[in-house]
């Protein structure tokens, strides 16, 4: 699985660019009023730039909630249109839906990727299930999985995280957790350029190596166990030198093979993905002492930081 999930990176916001996906706020729409249980074809007809394909009840069940809460949750997260998806855990499968973009993305660059999701539970909808998200050259395909949130049920939760696209796609796909019993609501959607790839970093099994940095920008190395998709460590803080290089010492490390990227603080760019070669049997590279800050490794769990808040630290799913 983990070898067709994008790592992901959340990072400051740069310069306003251009949403890709259209109507990702689900405010052009022809429902008037809140309409629940729209089959695919019945939602694709009243949401433009939107495309139905789940196979709940058949034929999908997706909602069009506008204009309040329609008795359900909370008021959208924006706007006056949320949007609906589930699924009962029966064995035939989830809502889904996709975007088209306005242009397709390009593999091996790296968009901005943000959502807002909530989940509602009830006696209905006992489960509280993620909302996936992926990239795909087909309008009914769900593609290749780029992004996953667990909702809070309280309050809309917000996933913001820098995906590489791995291959051309001109949909953004979305759907419910198949394998849950639940109701999600979702709304927010954009996609943007996120500027250059970023630093380079690998290893050779006893150092990590960053080059192509910004010279003398603060650097941050995070690392994820082979095989995760949903948490990661932020390991240490680096200054790159003159060159925008910077090499550090492996530490102490436990667990299986780790996979690594870098993100240049000052710029926002983000590395592609490098093995971290030689670990037997670990998951956490302990910081320099002599780092530029006082953060401690911490756990990242579904886009939210569970130690200290201030300054908050890059997030890898």
């Amino acid at each position: 699985m983990y070898r067709t999930l994008a790592l992901l990176v959340a990072v400051a916001a740069p310069a306003a660019a251009q949403n890709l996906v259209i109507n990702g706020g689900f405010e052009r729409t022809l429902a008037t009023d809140c309409e629940f249980n729209l089959t695919n074809a019945e939602f694709g007809a009243e949401m433009p730039g939107c495309t139905g394909f789940g196979t709940t009840l058949g034929d999908g069940e997706l909602d069009i909630m506008r204009d309040g809460t329609c008795g359900y949750g909370l008021l959208p997260a924006s706007g006056s249109v949320k949007v609906g998806i589930a699924s009962s855990n029966d064995g035939n499968g989830s809502d889904a839906f996709s975007f088209r973009l306005r242009s397709a993305v390009v593999p091996g660059q790296p968009y901005r990727l943000h959502f807002k999701a909530n989940a509602y539970v009830s006696g209905f909808s006992p489960d509280i299930g993620a909302v996936e998200v992926g990239l795909s050259d087909s309008p009914t395909d769900f593609g290749v999985k780029v992004g996953e949130l667990v909702p809070s049920p309280v309050v809309w939760s917000s996933f913001d995280a820098i995906i590489v696209a791995a291959t051309t796609a001109r949909f953004l796909t979305v759907r419910f957790q198949e394998d849950k019993n639940g109701w999600d609501h979702v709304d927010e959607f954009s996609l943007e350029a996120a500027g250059s790839a970023g630093p380079v970093v690998d290893s050779d099994g006893s150092a990590i190596h960053v080059a192509g940095a910004t010279p003398g920008s603060l650097i941050a190395i995070l690392i994820s166990p082979a095989g995760s998709t949903c948490s990661a460590t932020l390991a240490t803080l680096t200054i790159a030198d003159e060159a925008g290089v910077a090499t550090i010492a492996r530490g102490h490390v436990a667990g299986a093979a780790l996979l690594l990227q870098a993100v240049d603080l000052s710029t926002g760019a983000v590395s592609t993905v490098a093995t971290f070669g030689g670990c037997s049997s670990a998951a956490i590279v302990q910081p320099e002492s002599s780092g530029p800050t006082e953060w401690q490794p911490q756990q990242v769990r579904g886009g939210h930081s569970t130690g200290a808040s201030e300054p908050s630290p890059p997030t890898l799913h």
